[in-house]
């Protein structure tokens, strides 16, 4: 619907320790992946690892990341 009403963007709420909106991963991959370009793909991610931010923006593949906090410099 968002692309249909010519949206720049269309944000992706992967899991949260809380709150509304939650996206299963497999579904936003599922999303992303039929998202004509221009278009841009926010996903919105809670971890605080830059590892596991890495990983799953891999895994994902969304043309932004929004982190929801700070990333940890503890390696």
């Amino acid at each position: 619907m968002a692309i249909i009403h010519d949206a720049d963007a269309i944000g992706l709420v992967s899991a949260m320790p809380g709150g509304p909106g939650v996206i299963a991963e497999s579904e936003i991959t599922s999303i992303i992946k039929i998202v004509p370009l221009p278009v841009a793909t926010f996903l919105l991610t809670c971890k605080t690892q830059a590892h596991e931010i890495i990983t799953q923006y891999k895994d994902i593949n969304s043309t932004s990341i929004q982190l929801v906090d700070s990333v940890s410099t503890n390696v």
